[in-house]
């Protein structure tokens, strides 16, 4: 099974903006008010993502405060458990044909606070980088350790199960990688490169549509050899010029392709106000 096996999963490939567009007339669009944080004044926010319960440590005195350069990977948002759920679904095509599987090496961008896709997807792979700006960090760090450490008489386990959060140690590096004042050459090299880069609710304004698809170019240019990275890219649907805007970019970059209704789980499905795309840097493109 092979990257070829997933692009016929996936079914046509969107060739262009208006036909890729069209998402935005049949799938719910969300309020602008509504910025889709799970509860943006909670300290903590209790998560269960398949049979494993996570605490996640917020910071809603940094998500109002004024900082340079953006404070939204403070909070939890509301797309990333359930895109989590996805990527760590035993029938994630991207897992059931081989392109990604527990030799494979993983790259997040702008991961935020939570690590919930890194404690969901790294007990898959070889290897999940989660990276984001500095401030993001600490707390991320916590999460990862807190929900991923030894079980004691105080670590909350499984609901259905009774197990620890986890059974084995993930393989999880946090890494600073700021799109616009970063490059990543920063990033742990590795032979070969990386066999995926996924995102999630990272494309929410215009001034973040270039740096970011230039940042999942270059990474995607890191590798070598016959297959090529994937690119993994969710979104809640808020405004649709800013994800014209993306796709328009991302189309330039990348060939692309709308995982379809019946590839994703419940939460994710069309009416439900999100979106996810695979990309293949298009050859010759870096």
């Amino acid at each position: 099974m092979t990257l070829h096996a997933l692009l016929s999963t996936l079914g046509d490939e969107i060739q262009d903006t208006d036909e890729g567009a069209s998402v935005c007339s049949v799938t719910k669009i969300i309020p602008s008010q509504d910025l889709g944080m799970v509860d943006p004044k909670a300290s903590e926010i209790d998560v269960s993502i398949g049979k494993r319960d996570f605490i996640i440590q917020q910071a809603p005195g940094l998500l109002s405060s004024d900082r340079d350069g953006g404070t939204t990977g403070a909070a939890l948002w509301r797309v990333t458990p359930f895109f989590a759920e996805w990527m760590s679904d035993q029938k994630n095509m991207i897992f059931t044909t081989g392109v990604l599987n527990s030799e494979s090496r993983v790259v997040e961008l702008g991961c935020g606070i939570s690590g919930l896709l890194a404690m969901t997807v790294s007990p898959l792979v070889e290897l999940y980088i989660a990276t984001d700006q500095e401030y993001s960090l600490k707390r991320l760090r916590y999460n990862v350790a807190v929900n991923t450490q030894p079980a004691t008489r105080n670590t909350r386990r499984s609901k259905s199960e009774g197990h620890h959060l986890y059974t084995k140690e993930p393989k999880i590096i946090t890494q600073i990688l700021d799109w616009e004042n970063s490059v990543p050459s920063s990033l742990p090299t590795f032979e070969g490169g990386f066999n995926a880069v996924v995102a999630c609710d990272t494309v929410y304004n215009y001034a973040l549509v270039d740096p970011f698809v230039q940042t999942c170019t270059d990474i995607c240019a890191l590798k070598t050899g016959d297959e090529p990275t994937i690119c993994v890219v969710a979104q809640q649907l808020r405004q649709p010029d800013v994800f014209d805007t993306w796709l328009k970019r991302f189309l330039s970059h990348f060939r692309c392709w709308r995982v379809p209704n019946d590839l994703l789980t419940e939460n994710l499905r069309e009416g439900k106000g999100f979106v996810v795309h695979v990309g293949v840097l298009r050859q010759g493109r870096e």
